[in-house]
């Protein structure tokens, strides 16, 4: 089971099967037109992924959030996406990719702060793709991905 969080959409998408986890990743990667993306000249679907069954609401306890999550970033109009692996002690590694143009573009981190990843972090929709069905899969960091420290810039 994987529980998906989109900036800016209100509810959660929660994946509990093979066919589920499809339709979170065809709504994550594609960017329906129902999402209030980023500008028409930014647009980006920015969402953290959590293993298991994550609510996002607090209770009198506090939430415990599971130890690591992926953070993720799709520029769908481009066909490109980024990657972080977070920890809730606060390290973050990021996807890297060694053919990317110094020309792509730093994909948005977050809407709320305008952080973006470095250049080099741009991943094909595919590789994404692969990433979050891995990581659905075993709530590790996907070895289809090379990571690196984190570098937002």
């Amino acid at each position: 089971m994987i529980s998906v969080f989109i900036e800016r959409v209100p509810t959660r998408l929660v994946a509990d099967t093979p066919g589920e986890l499809e339709r979170v990743l065809d709504e994550l990667l594609s960017g329906p037109e129902d999402y209030p993306l980023g500008t028409v000249e930014d647009p980006h679907v920015i969402a953290d992924l959590y293993p298991g069954d994550v609510t996002g609401e607090e209770d009198d306890d506090e939430q415990k959030l599971p130890v690591v999550w992926l953070h993720v970033s799709v520029q769908p109009h481009d066909s490109i996406g980024a990657i972080g692996y977070v920890w809730t002690d606060g390290t973050t590694t990021d996807s890297w990719e060694a053919s990317a143009s110094e020309h792509s573009p730093g994909l948005l981190y977050s809407t709320h702060s305008g952080g973006r990843f470095d250049t080099d972090t741009a991943l094909p929709l595919d590789t994404v793709a692969r990433a979050v069905r891995k990581f659905a899969e075993t709530g590790t960091p996907p070895t289809c991905v090379t990571w690196r420290q984190e570098t937002l810039v």
